[in-house]
Parts: structure tokens; C-alpha cells; sequence
């Protein structure tokens, strides 16, 4: 259940992702990092949920308050400033290209699927042959950006945003499967208090892996595992990884924004 509820997450958001890249292709900074070719995703997930589904997955898995968010986020800055999109398109693909390597290795295992990739299609980018030498030329194009210190600010508190989408979509998916107790008591942020709560200021250093991008380079960031930690369950180890391939990506793009 696990896996499928995370893979149709990723799809509803990444096809409002993809559906607003195709809108805003032209739009001149946006169109920079606009590879359909190469980084589109949206098929094959879709081959994915059919292949855990069958052919009417769609009506199998309702879309879930989190990826609600996500998904009209994605829209909300298309319409307001497509510009923002790179965030959104930086933090999801790159981080699917380099950590999601990871995860899918861990995903075929832990659920031994094929290995000849069924189930995992989402991690196979069938039109780069080097990863390595695409990310860089990615990151090259997002040097020639011609942007001011107001943009890049805008796009590194989005990409801070898009951090934290990611993160209450994945707690809710740990709530869903069991791992963790609901707490019916604690007041949900909305998405516009969630919004102004991402800071890029200097006395935020620490809260946030992208927190301070803007301002100087990255430092490392150290966690203490809890006492009252026992285990970790699958998602969350999921979320780990997730997580630490974005901000593994973010940080490379340090020297254009900071």
C-alpha cells in the first residue's frame, strides 16, 4: 500500500508539473530548464500505477489533502509568476535523478520486483545516457539565467516551500500506512500560513537545507536520533533519502543564487 499511495502522490503532482511546463515552455527564464524529452515522468508512472493497479488504477486511489496543496501550489505559481517553476522543476527532477537512483534500487528489493524495471519506471530516464553530464548541463543553463537578487530570493524561499510540501506529503502517507499515531488535536497549517513561515533570512540558518542559499554557502546539517526512537519505518527511510537527494541537487545550485 506504501509504495502505491507514494507513486500516485508523485503523479498527481507531476502532472500538474508537466502540464504547466508545457504551458509556460516559451516563458523566457522558465524555458531554460524545460527538457520534456529527457526528464518527463508523467508516462511512466502511469505504467507504474498500471502495473501495481491494472488498467483502471485511476479509480483506485482518491487524491490526499497533501498532494491537494502540492498540486494547486504548482498551479498557483504557474499563473502568478511561471518563473517560480524552476524551483519546483529543479527540486523534483534532479533530486529523481540523483537520489531516486537510490530508491529505486531499495524499492525493487524491499518489494522484489522484476529486474527488468517494472514497478520502478518512474526512476528509469530512458533519454539520458549520462546523468552525471545532464545534470551539469543543467546547472549550466540555470547559470545563464539572467535573474536579480529579488528573483533568485523568490525562487530559493519557493524551493524552501516546495521542501516542506514534501515533507507533509510524506508524513501523511506514514500516517495513512499505520507508522505513526494521528494527532487529531494539533491544528493543521493551511497553505498560505505554511507559505509564510519559510524564511530565507540569515537568523534562519539551520531550520532548512535551502534556508540560506541566497545568503552563503550551504552548511551541513546534523540530526540526533530520539530515545524514543525504536525503528524507522519504510517511508520514512524513503523520505530520508528523498529528501537528502533534493538537497543534494539544491546545494549545486548554490553559486547562482547565493
Amino acid at each position: 500500500m506504501v509504495p502505491i499511495l507514494i507513486i500516485y502522490m508523485y503523479l498527481s503532482s507531476l502532472r500538474a508539473l508537466e502540464e504547466e511546463s508545457e504551458k509556460h515552455k516559451e516563458h523566457e527564464l522558465f524555458k531554460v530548464v524545460h527538457f520534456p524529452k529527457e526528464l518527463g515522468r508523467l508516462q511512466s508512472l502511469e505504467k507504474d500505477m498500471e502495473f501495481y493497479f491494472g488498467e483502471e488504477w485511476r479509480e483506485r486511489v482518491p487524491m490526499s489533502d497533501a498532494t491537494k496543496a502540492y498540486v494547486d501550489r504548482i498551479h498557483e505559481v504557474a499563473d502568478k509568476d511561471p518563473a517560480l517553476l524552476i524551483a519546483h522543476h529543479y527540486t523534483r527532477y534532479l533530486g529523481d535523478l540523483s537520489g531516486g537512483q537510490i530508491l529505486r534500487k531499495m524499492a525493487m528489493k524491499a518489494m522484489d520486483l522484476p529486474s527488468t524495471g517494472e514497478g520502478v519506471q518512474f526512476y528509469v530516464f530512458e533519454n539520458i545516457s549520462d546523468a552525471k553530464k545532464f545534470k551539469n548541463m543543467y546547472r549550466s543553463c540555470l547559470d545563464e539565467l539572467n535573474i536579480d537578487k529579488d528573483k533568485s530570493d523568490e525562487i530559493v524561499k519557493e524551493a524552501n516551500y516546495v521542501f516542506m510540501l514534501n515533507i507533509y506529503l510524506f508524513q501523511e502517507i506514514d500516517a495513512l500506512a499505520g507508522f505513526v499515531e494521528e494527532e487529531p488535536k494539533k491544528k493543521k497549517l493551511t497553505v498560505e500560513e505554511i507559505y509564510s513561515n519559510v524564511d530565507t533570512s540569515k537568523e534562519s540558518a539551520g531550520v532548512c537545507p535551502f534556508a540560506t542559499m541566497a545568503k552563503k554557502p550551504a552548511q551541513a546539517i546534523t540530526a540526533t536520533p530520539s530515545d524514543e526512537v525504536r525503528s524507522i519505518s519504510p517511508v520514512l527511510l524513503s523520505i530520508i533519502i528523498a529528501v537528502a537527494a533534493i538537497v543534494i541537487g539544491l546545494l549545486f545550485y548554490q553559486n547562482k543564487v547565493k
